[in-house]
């Protein structure tokens, strides 16, 4: 629905960019042409909420959940906890951009102060060992300009 425009966002905060299920990705990142990182990876939403208001307009909510993460090739199973805060707190950097810039998409509500409340868990060897950065999970009020009759 929204994919190519948080795509854009993405690519516009210098980030490459995957979308679909864990199994879909699981299987891009296992290919030996991966992207190129830091990746923003997209899951598709399982679910969207509607709030109908008295006038019959409805608002839309949908959950955001992605991972934004970078690659280190050195060959270990297990690095230096210097190492890893320090590109988890790269990558929490580049999330807190990405959301900056994604308050500003045209699906964003603006009659809401759009995405007001975002975690950013840690992530650390995900997909393969050589993967760390940050989840982003909030919520997005959508603009979909519905209403009941």
């Amino acid at each position: 629905m929204f994919v190519d425009e948080i795509e854009g966002v993405a690519q516009a905060c210098g980030l490459s960019f995957l979308y679909g299920n864990a199994a879909e990705i699981n299987r891009i990142l296992d290919l030996t042409q991966k992207p190129d990182f830091p990746v923003l990876i997209y899951f598709a939403p399982v679910q969207a909420s509607d709030t109908i208001e008295s006038s019959g307009l409805v608002k839309t909510t949908f959950p955001f959940t992605a991972a934004l993460l970078k690659q280190h090739m050195e060959k270990t199973i297990d690095y230096d906890s210097s190492v890893v805060q320090e590109t988890i707190d790269e990558c929490r950097t580049l999330a807190r951009q990405f959301i900056h810039k994604l308050n500003s998409a045209s699906f964003i509500d603006d009659s809401t102060p759009g995405i007001t409340s975002i975690s950013y868990p840690s992530l650390y060897a995900e997909y393969d060992s050589h993967l760390l950065g940050v989840a982003i999970e909030c919520t997005i009020p959508a603009k979909l300009n519905s209403t009941f009759c």
